[in-house]
């Protein structure tokens, strides 16, 4: 595709999913005996960080392409930059 035109990319992003069925936020919160029996608050709880891939869409000018990655300007001004190899489909809008 060329520069200036206008086109439809989806594209896969990784994100962080967050901690399902709890109320406490992803890094604990609460209050607990240290090892020295001294009162510990907003001890850390460790849990494996779960990733997840979604898929986004953005419509908008293609400002610039390599070979590595592809910068489009939404119709807010706002500017993505999206890797080629994340890109699932890629059309031209009219």
């Amino acid at each position: 595709m060329t520069t200036g035109q206008r086109e439809r990319i989806v594209y896969r992003a990784v994100v962080r999913g967050a901690r399902s069925g709890s109320f406490l936020p992803p890094h604990g919160v609460g209050y607990g005996l240290g090892d020295d029996l001294g009162i510990v608050l907003n001890r850390m709880i460790r849990s494996p960080t779960r990733l997840r891939t979604i898929h986004r869409t953005v419509i908008g000018t293609v400002i610039a392409e390599d070979g590595d990655h592809v910068t489009i300007e939404r119709n807010d001004g706002r500017r993505v930059r999206i890797p080629i190899s994340d890109i699932i489909e890629r059309s031209a809008l009219r």
